[in-house]
């Protein structure tokens, strides 16, 4: 019945106790991990060593993914088409493995399946990028550096990383300047974002782009029948997408604006299919889960799925979603 897509990296030492929070004979889970493949068969061996009652459970590589860059969204559209190569599931639901369901299953599908009689197939969360867009910019007298900021080791022109200083440019903060940023990963350094100026034509398309189709920006969690998973993969595979393509796989930070965009723009199912409550607490916002946070955000909360569970400080939280869930 649910297609649940996990995409994890780093720690899974918890990741068999959110197999179990899936767990349900209708329910599909496809783990993918992003590491070595030596790194993937440990994982695919710790979480089916005492494996949930799942219709289905794979354990798979993830595609390089890096913060920030092109590749979040390359995942995106490789997750939906490894879904579609499964039969037998009619929502999916992607997640990450710090992630956790608030809800049962049953109660989860009731939602969904209510949602659905109402004509509403994707659940998303998004708003209008409206407010002008501040242009990068490219001093050719400054030098190409490699500057780390928090999370983000970036590389390019010294004016443009200055930019990325300004409060009104921040493109984490300014998600309207994200889409006129080019963005590469080079392959020699995974740690690294080569960042750019798009030249005048790049910019030319991109403000067309833009101006035809409205920018929206979310967050990167959703919820899509299948016929919506379907609709976005023909989409993809056809020549309309080259467009799109060149405006979100090219550019920094995509991940929370592809979606939305194609979606809310009726590019491939109509708007009105289009929800935007994505059933996530907060929205999909980073809210750090432990014993001494979780009952501020969850015990009277409507969503079905919570993010970031620091499951080292969290044993007392884990009892009580394990104590909710069986309830219901």
């Amino acid at each position: 019945m649910i297609f649940y897509n996990i995409q994890h990296f780093g720690d899974w030492t918890w990741t068999p106790w959110l197999l179990r929070m899936l767990a349900d004979p209708g329910n599909q889970v496809l783990l993918t991990y992003d590491g070595s493949e030596e790194d993937v068969a440990r994982v695919a061996a710790d979480v089916t060593r005492d494996a949930p009652a799942l219709k289905r459970l794979d354990v798979e590589r993830s595609l390089p993914v890096r913060w920030c860059g092109p590749s979040q969204v390359t995942m995106q559209i490789e997750a939906l088409r490894r879904a579609l190569r499964r039969d037998g599931w009619e929502f999916f639901v992607n997640l990450s493995g710090t992630c956790t369901p608030l809800r049962s299953q049953a109660e989860i599908r009731r939602t969904f399946l209510d949602a659905r009689a109402e004509g509403l197939n994707a659940h998303i969360t998004a708003f209008a990028a409206r407010r002008p867009v501040v242009l990068p910019e490219e001093d050719p007298e400054a030098p190409v550096e490699t500057r780390k900021r928090k999370r983000l080791v970036l590389r390019g022109n010294a004016r443009l990383l200055d930019q990325f200083g300004e409060p009104g440019f921040f493109p984490q903060g300014n998600a309207h300047n994200r889409v006129f940023i080019r963005c590469g990963e080079p392959a020699e350094d995974r740690r690294v974002l080569e960042i750019a100026r798009p030249d005048d034509d790049d910019i030319a398309f991109r403000q067309a782009y833009f101006a035809e189709f409205q920018h929206y920006c979310g967050r990167a969690w959703y919820t899509l029948h299948r016929s919506v998973c379907e609709a976005l993969v023909a989409f993809f595979d056809s020549p309309r997408f080259a467009d799109t393509e060149r405006a979100f796989l090219t550019c920094f930070e995509p991940d929370e604006s592809f979606l939305p965009t194609i979606l809310l723009n009726g590019m491939c199912v109509p708007a009105e299919q289009v929800s935007l409550q994505n059933f996530r607490t907060h929205k999909g916002a980073q809210r750090k889960l432990d014993d001494q946070t979780f009952r501020d955000h969850l015990v009277d909360t409507p969503a079905l799925f919570s993010r970031k569970v620091v499951h080292a400080r969290a044993e007392d939280l884990r009892a009580f979603l394990e104590d909710r869930v069986a309830a219901r």
